[in-house]
């Protein structure tokens, strides 16, 4: 990853949002561009956005993330997005529990249009997706 990347998920970071999640930025002659996305890439962005946030908050506050749950679902009002909203728990240096949430919110059109993308999509409008957080494997640990 690049410093200009690392530079933009820390800005996003203290924004205290996953803006950062589900973008495919493709770069053709020097020129950023942005290419649909199938829900699949989606989740694996926001996993690898969600593992980044846990690690740098731990770095900045002591916080030790264990955890949490993670909601997609489109809503009545905004039928236009798909919404992610992410809430993850940790203790702190002196054992208090605390909990952090994000949300982000990417348009629709944004999306691909493969069969599995679209099917996922109108199965969110009804039946939201419900995934388990778990603590990252920190880069210490890796052997």
């Amino acid at each position: 990853m690049s410093r200009k990347d690392k530079n933009m998920i820390e800005a996003f970071l203290a924004l205290g949002a996953v803006a950062a999640v589900g973008t495919a930025v493709l770069y053709s002659k020097g020129k950023k561009t942005e290419r649909p996305i199938s829900f699949d890439e989606f989740l694996e962005s926001a996993s690898r956005f969600v593992d980044q946030y846990m690690i740098s908050e731990e770095k900045k506050t002591g916080i030790t993330y264990y955890g949490g749950e993670c909601s997609v679902f489109r809503s009545e009002q905004d039928l236009q997005n798909v919404i992610v909203q992410i809430k993850i728990y940790g203790q702190d240096s002196a054992q208090q529990w605390k909990t952090s949430t994000l949300t982000h919110r990417r348009a629709i059109n944004s999306f691909s249009n493969d069969e599995k993308t679209r099917k996922m999509l109108e199965q969110i409008q009804n039946n939201p997706i419900q995934l388990k957080v778990t603590s990252p494997e920190k880069e210490d640990n890796k052997k």
